[in-house]
């Protein structure tokens, strides 16, 4: 009987080293996995901001090398106008009517400029909302890389071992989404007929 008993106690003793050992390699992967992770979140949110901000600043200069050149046109406009005043000012009614022309002119164009700039504000919205969507979908990403690599997490007590889980399951009629279940925790105990791995 004490013999047996003895028994006993040594496979218990092996088996909670072998607990230990496990757990000590779950946690060394958990801890590789997470670093993973955060590496490849950082490496793309630095990408896609990078590719952002180069996509905003060379839409903005197109824009306002266009804006520039409007204005360059109506300052000339502007004085030619100027100097036509100042060389009729007894016109007739057909110089009238070619500076009504080049008075209706410089509106089209002060219309385009204010066109360029509403254009050159909401690209500028346009990249702002692109930048925390794409930021967003790097830490939805990550998340669901975590959902589909479960880890078995192990906490060993005398006697008996604990350990805890999270399942996944598929939701919806073709199983597009998933949905991390509740924790599920049991507790297995040692016995000389029971094996954990």
């Amino acid at each position: 009987m004490k013999r047996a008993l003895e028994a006993a106690r040594s496979e218990c003793e092996s088996q909670q080293r072998k607990t230990e050992s496990v757990l000590q390699q779950q946690r060394q992967q958990q801890e590789q996995h997470q670093a993973q992770l955060m590496s490849l979140k950082s490496e793309r949110e630095s990408s896609n901001q990078a590719s952002i901000e180069g996509m905003r600043r060379h839409y903005e200069s197109q824009l306002a090398d266009q804006a520039a050149e409007r204005d360059r046109e109506v300052s000339s406009m502007k004085m030619r106008i100027e100097s036509f005043q100042q060389q009729s000012q007894s016109s007739s009614q057909g110089s009238d009517q070619r500076l009504a022309e080049l008075q209706r002119t410089i509106s089209q164009q002060e219309q385009i400029i204010a066109t360029l700039r509403e254009e050159m504000e909401r690209l500028r919205m346009s990249m702002s909302q692109r930048s925390t969507m794409q930021s967003s979908t790097v830490v939805n990403t990550a998340a669901k890389r975590e959902t589909e690599y479960p880890y078995l997490r192990l906490v060993p007590t005398y006697g008996e071992c604990v350990y805890s889980n999270y399942s996944v399951q598929n939701a919806g009629h073709h199983g597009d989404s998933r949905v991390a279940s509740e924790k599920a925790t049991k507790t297995v105990r040692f016995a000389e007929s029971e094996r954990i791995f």
